[in-house]
């Protein structure tokens, strides 16, 4: 065996990149959304209407938590949420 483990270069999937099965199941979810939505009695807004709790948390789960900066050095930023 050569070498002592570890990583290689050029090794594995480009940081960032999307795995492909989670990338086909992004793309199937939305097809199936899709088709949810063209139906007069179903849909999420159907569903949210029926189930105003548990909509609103789904909604709350998607609020970022943290934002990054990456600010020049001497440069400041302030945010305010009324």
């Amino acid at each position: 065996m050569s070498g002592s483990g570890g990583k290689r270069e050029g090794a594995g999937r480009p940081l960032g990149s999307k795995d492909k099965h989670t990338t086909a199941f992004k793309d199937l979810l939305t097809q199936v959304y899709t088709a949810l939505e063209e139906k007069e009695d179903a849909g999420l807004q159907v569903w949210a209407e029926k189930n105003p709790n548990d909509f609103y948390k789904i909604c709350a789960k998607l609020i970022p938590t943290q934002i990054g900066i990456d600010l020049p050095e001497g440069k400041s930023f302030s945010l305010k949420i009324e």
